[in-house]
């Protein structure tokens, strides 16, 4: 059998990604391919209310990182940018009261009478989620989707620490569309 490569641990050895905290997430597109503003976006940045035009994979990304908190009643997205390439985000992690007891099925999505999240089928998403999940079900409902994978393997993720660093993140992610030029992500096509 032949020997396959030994892949880099990234995530933190024994960090439970599903406990209460914040984190900075970096998730790419393979190879870089710009493929998620609409062509010429890269180069000439239109913008409408200085947000980037998104092509159609970019608008199903928009709308499956804006549906994360719907699925996840323990995740919220705090902020995050759709760039050519790449998105960043800020993700919160919430942990929830778990309450045992009845849950009971709601036909078109809801919250259950113990506190879980239901999506459309009316099968209850588990709770406490972990940043890979929610990571994993983007690009899975992207692909789906789109029919075809576009992302690299796993995503690039840095735990906030404090307010400061917080801030200085928001504040990278909100220019980080008019810095695209400078980006360490960008590809000149």
């Amino acid at each position: 059998m032949k020997n396959l490569p030994i892949r880099k641990q990234i995530r933190l050895k024994d960090y439970d990604y599903g406990r209460n905290g914040t984190y900075f997430i970096t998730f790419c597109v393979k190879d870089n391919h710009c493929i998620l503003w609409d062509v010429g976006a890269a180069t000439c940045r239109p913008y409408v209310n200085s947000t980037p035009l998104l092509n159609n994979i970019g608008e199903i990304i928009d709308a499956a990182i804006k549906n994360v908190s719907h699925i996840y009643n323990n995740m919220i997205v705090d902020k995050y940018v759709i760039m050519p390439n790449h998105i960043h985000m800020i993700l919160s992690v919430q942990k929830i009261n778990e309450q045992i007891g009845n849950s009971e099925k709601i036909e078109n999505g809801g919250l259950t009478n113990n506190g879980g999240l239901t999506n459309n089928g009316g099968r209850q998403i588990a709770a406490p989620t972990t940043v890979s999940t929610v990571i994993g079900h983007i690009k899975r409902f992207v692909s789906m989707k789109i029919g075809y994978s576009i992302w690299q393997n796993s995503f690039h993720d840095h735990i906030i620490r404090n307010e400061n660093e917080y801030q200085q993140i928001w504040q990278y992610i909100d220019k980080n569309p008019q810095t695209w030029d400078n980006d360490r992500y960008y590809f000149k096509l």
